[in-house]
C-alpha cells in the first residue's frame, strides 16, 4: 500500500486535500446520522449490501455538503483545520 500511495499520490491533489480537511468534521458528526439511516433502512426488503451503501453513503454525502456550505470557511472550519481562504491555491500546485 505504501508503494501504491507513493506512486499515485506523490503530487498535491486538491480533492484528497479537501477530503482530508473534511474528514475531522465527518468523524465528529457522523454517528447520529448513521444511527438515523440504520433505523430508516431497517425494514427495507433489499440486499444487505444496498443497505450498507445507503447507511454509509447518505450521511457522508450530506455531511460533505454541510461542510462545504456551512463549515469550511467559518469559525468551525477554522477551529477544525485552521483558516482557509476561498480560491487559494495549494502549495506546490501549478496555476
Amino acid at each position: 500500500m505504501l508503494g501504491f500511495f507513493r506512486k499515485y499520490f506523490r503530487r498535491a491533489n486538491p480533492l484528497v486535500r479537501y477530503l482530508s480537511d473534511a474528514s475531522y468534521w465527518l468523524y465528529l458528526t457522523h454517528v447520529p446520522l448513521v444511527v438515523l439511516c440504520q433505523w430508516w433502512v431497517y425494514t427495507w426488503q433489499i440486499p444487505v449490501f444496498a443497505k450498507f451503501l445507503t447507511v454509509a453513503g447518505c450521511p457522508t454525502v450530506l455531511l460533505l455538503i454541510i461542510y462545504h456550505c456551512a463549515v469550511r470557511y467559518t469559525w468551525i472550519g477554522t477551529a477544525l483545520n485552521g483558516p482557509r481562504v476561498r480560491g487559494a491555491r495549494l502549495p506546490g500546485t501549478a496555476g
